[in-house]
């Protein structure tokens, strides 16, 4: 019985060649995790993962020469350019969890083609002539081994960033994502990030952490970072700001500045209007709302209007009152809490000017970049089985609030836990100027996050489950800074050099020329070349090469 076009089809092994490329660009084995050589279709394929594997157990190193000598060993068949050509075309700034996605994409070829050969072998039965009842069984029996591929927040990558723990989403944020998620194809980070911040907007003063006298209030300072026209940030923050429309429409929103002083006014304003219509006209709270950041720095650093953000900085720290800078215009807003949730690109934040984000704005600022999910094939309305408990509960806080006020501290438990994480982390120290200035008030942040999971729960303190989960948001949020600002102030040749020099660092005892061109991909040739021979020949070149002579593009050292 000849076999279906469908069953001789051969599936696209792209998945295979990144999973083998990368244990080679990373000398590692961990992108095999869990995976078989039998998985894979190439025999070529399953041949060199078979060699990664032994190499990793017999301790020794993990790249092209040692991989060869074994498959020559084996007479395995499998060609040099074949094993050398795996890091050929290997999306750059892949992550873990973005290589989960290749793994899952094997797993899932692999079933197909164990399914398809048991049902090809149950159609020669029949051919046979073996008893229907019988062919009927063994046909149920394969359909029952069939398992749905294992569930994952990994996607098929275009981005480099990873995906806030699971551990972060603490019950509310885990209602809003599940609200959200179809919405759009925003990245679930920015829905994290969306909805704390217009929860602490929304709460305003009504709540508050009493830190040893002084008051920190739940106000974060958002900015979501992605791709232009593809992250689909503004989608995310459409939807959050649409949240805050449907539990409270006193919230004053704000969507462009164009001084100080139309800043206050328009807040002396809202409030105005605010009483007119019955509500408290204090505290005044108060949502920016820009869908770019970049508007906002270029105002700041005209001449006239450089006053902005020191304004915006002194406004997070919720004064008793903001007052216009000049008495020939004075004007006085009372009680005001601001929070702040932008949208900007990646490539802005990195040609931005040092002074830009180190200035008092950047340290108190969040950066929250994401990666969008596979586009749906048609909108959906937020899901109401999740929305709509969500929003009774944020509505039934607000108003309990309003009425009596609380002021929160930690539980000894969780302020223990405190304690031991808060001094380490602030300890953390880098190369970098600009993450450690960023990173100051990691401690700040973190407090108020765990202040907007206790007031939603209407905990009487900051409880340990709180607290941890704030912990495990900043302690990754620390670490998405590198790869936003790990060049930032740098020039285009620095950052070039510094990305060669990285990948030198990876690689213990150095590594082929060719290695570091395939790996750093987005380089153009002529300029890679230009960089290379100036780290290796230029005025005190911090990288060595061995005496085989430029032109055989030899293998690359870091100088001692």
């Amino acid at each position: 019985m000849p076999q279906s076009a469908a069953a001789r089809k051969q599936p696209n092994t792209e998945a295979e060649e990144i999973i083998l490329g990368t244990c080679f660009i990373e000398s590692s084995a961990d992108p095999l995790t869990d995976l078989d050589p039998q998985q894979f279709f190439s025999r070529n394929h399953q041949e060199i993962a078979r060699a990664i594997l032994t190499l990793k157990s017999i301790g020794k190193p993990i790249d092209f020469i040692q991989a060869l000598a074994l498959l020559e060993e084996w007479h395995s068949g499998v060609s040099p350019s074949k094993v050398s050509g795996l890091t050929d075309g290997i999306p750059f700034g892949l992550k873990p969890e973005s290589l989960a996605w290749y793994r899952n994409e094997i797993k899932r070829l692999w079933q197909e083609r164990e399914t398809r050969k048991e049902l090809y072998q149950v159609g020669e039965a029949a051919a046979a002539g073996e008893p229907v009842e019988d062919l009927q069984r063994r046909a149920v029996e394969v359909l029952e081994k069939i398992k749905p591929a294992p569930k994952t927040s990994a996607k098929k990558p275009k981005g480099e960033y990873s995906v806030i723990p699971e551990a972060a989403w603490y019950k509310f944020t885990e209602l809003y994502r599940l609200a959200m998620e179809k919405t759009c194809s925003a990245s679930d980070n920015y829905h994290f990030a969306g909805f704390l911040t217009v929860v602490g907007s929304l709460l305003g003063k009504t709540v508050y952490y009493d830190d040893g006298g002084e008051e920190l209030y739940p106000n974060i300072f958002t900015v979501i970072v992605g791709e232009a026209g593809w992250a689909k940030k503004d989608s995310a923050l459409r939807r959050a700001v649409r949240f805050t429309r449907d539990l409270d429409n006193s919230l004053t929103m704000i969507y462009t500045l164009a001084s100080v002083e139309g800043f206050i006014d328009e807040l002396v304003r809202e409030q105005k209007e605010l009483q007119t219509k019955g509500h408290s006209p204090t505290p005044l709270r108060i949502l920016l709302r820009l869908s770019e950041l970049r508007n906002l720095i270029s105002k700041a650093a005209q001449k006239g209007t450089g006053n902005i953000i020191p304004t915006i900085c002194e406004a997070y720290d919720c004064p008793p009152t903001l007052k216009t800078p000049t008495r020939s215009h004075y004007a006085q807003a009372d009680e005001p809490i601001l929070s702040v949730f932008a949208c900007t690109n990646p490539n802005w934040l990195r040609t931005a000017t040092v002074e830009d984000l180190e200035a008092g704005f950047g340290s108190r600022v969040i950066f929250i970049p994401g990666d969008p999910k596979p586009l749906w094939p048609k909108k959906h309305k937020p899901n109401s089985e999740y929305l709509r408990p969500l929003l009774d509960v944020v509505g039934k806080r607000l108003e309990q609030y309003r009425l009596a006020p609380r002021a929160f501290i930690l539980s000894p438990e969780a302020e223990e836990i405190w304690n031991k994480w808060v001094i380490p982390h602030d300890a953390l120290r880098v190369e970098n100027r600009t993450i450690n200035l960023m990173a100051a008030r990691d401690p700040t942040t973190c407090l108020k996050v765990a202040l907007n999971h206790a007031a939603l729960d209407d905990a009487e303190r900051i409880e340990v489950y709180h607290l941890k989960a704030a912990i495990c948001f900043v302690e990754w949020l620390y670490e998405v800074r590198f790869p936003l600002f790990a060049g930032h102030g740098m020039t285009p040749n620095a950052e070039i050099d510094a990305k060669i020099i990285d990948r030198v660092k990876e690689s213990a005892g150095g590594i082929w020329w060719r290695d570091i061109r395939r790996s750093l991909q987005r380089i153009d040739y002529e300029t890679f070349e230009k960089r290379m021979k100036s780290l290796l020949f230029g005025f005190d070149p911090p990288l060595k090469v061995t005496e085989m002579g430029l032109s055989k593009k030899p293998w690359v050292a870091l100088r001692e």
